[in-house]
């Protein structure tokens, strides 16, 4: 019995190495700030893929952890340039690149023209499509239908309900 534990114990501890060695060899998408990105790709002559995302977006958290997490998207995402852009620090890029409701990802060319935009959150085998209608130069936003169903009219009210009810209890005091 002794042997028999050794033994379980060795192949067990084989396989943990064998699995953190897989998993490692899946890297992340590689993200750069807006300005060092934008002249990576002029640099290389590669498209765009900027992320809007701000820290209390949920369906941003959920795209980064499912979506961008998927070992297809992080092959393709090496054909882009990839850019990270936290709408709360960096509002006047949201604002240059017309965005209102996050999570919203624009594809751009090398000189940071769009191509392509998806608005909302998107699974992997969705996002994939979009990334290649973007490398093949296919424009224009993504359908309505692709879009997080009335995120921006909710996050509003939300936020409105929150600020009366944080006004109302600093009158009480």
């Amino acid at each position: 019995m002794n042997q028999t534990k050794r033994i379980f114990l060795v192949l067990f501890s084989l396989s943990l190495i064998f699995l953190y060695s897989w998993v490692a060899l899946a890297s992340p998408v590689e993200w750069h700030s807006y300005d060092e990105g934008m002249a990576l790709a002029k640099e290389q002559n590669k498209p765009v893929m900027i992320d809007f995302y701000a820290d209390w977006c949920g369906y941003c958290k959920k795209l980064d952890s499912e979506t961008y997490a998927d070992s297809d998207v992080i092959k393709m995402s090496e054909d882009f340039i990839n850019i990270k852009v936290d709408t709360e620090v960096q509002g006047n890029l949201a604002q240059k690149y017309g965005v209102r409701v996050l999570p919203t990802i624009v594809f751009t060319d090398s000189d940071g023209n769009e191509i392509r935009r998806v608005v909302g959150y998107k699974n992997a085998d969705a996002f994939l499509l979009e990334m290649k209608a973007a490398i093949d130069g296919e424009g224009g936003p993504t359908e309505a239908t692709s879009q997080t169903p009335g995120f921006g009219f909710i996050s509003s009210l939300i936020i409105l309900l929150l600020t009366t009810v944080i006004f109302e209890c600093r009158m009480r005091k």
